[in-house]
């Protein structure tokens, strides 16, 4: 079906815009798919309920294309759309008869892609543990050195460059973001 759509549409003039088109509805029909997974629609649904996006997602990203629209602006229509159809979907589910409401408030309120976002904001860790304790190291090796008379210090005091050379290297990777 969507090879026919891609073949047969003249609107389709560059690679450029099949790839948009393909990436778009790839990953908008995983993530929905996954909500479908995780909710109580009965899987026979859900095949339907994912042509329909794919469909939707094809004319928005192809109109998108003939306006000439930004990619931003795009997504964003695109999402818009998507979101209104998969609800629409699940509700036409509802009113024949298909699911309970409790499917369909499940199904509605279920979004793969809303918690990948949370997952990776809540990935970003503090550093300020890491810190402490390589002070609280520093000034120990700083003490040993001032107070401790130790046949091995000049061995220690190796040990604890490379360890806190360790530690500036891991505190600047967590603090640099790749752009």
């Amino acid at each position: 079906m969507a090879y026919e759509a891609f073949s047969t549409d003249e609107a389709i003039d560059s690679s450029a815009t099949a790839k948009v088109l393909t990436q778009v509805i790839s990953e908008w029909t995983f993530h929905k798919y996954v909500d479908l997974l995780r909710s109580s629609i009965p899987e026979t649904y859900h095949e339907s309920i994912l042509q329909k996006l794919a469909y939707v997602a094809y004319e928005m990203v192809k109109e998108s294309a003939l306006s000439n629209l930004s990619q931003d602006e795009m997504l964003k229509l695109v999402e818009i759309q998507l979101k209104k159809v998969y609800v629409k979907s699940c509700k036409q589910l509802l009113d024949n008869g298909r699911i309970t409401q409790d499917d369909f408030n499940k199904a509605v309120s279920l979004s793969n892609i809303d918690s990948m976002e949370y997952k990776n904001e809540s990935k970003e860790k503090s550093t300020f543990y890491l810190t402490l304790s390589a002070m609280i190291y520093a000034l120990v090796v700083v003490g040993m050195n001032l107070y401790g008379n130790f046949s091995w210090i000049s061995v220690f005091n190796f040990i604890s460059v490379i360890i806190l050379s360790l530690y500036v290297g891991f505190y600047f990777g967590v603090n640099t973001k790749i752009k």
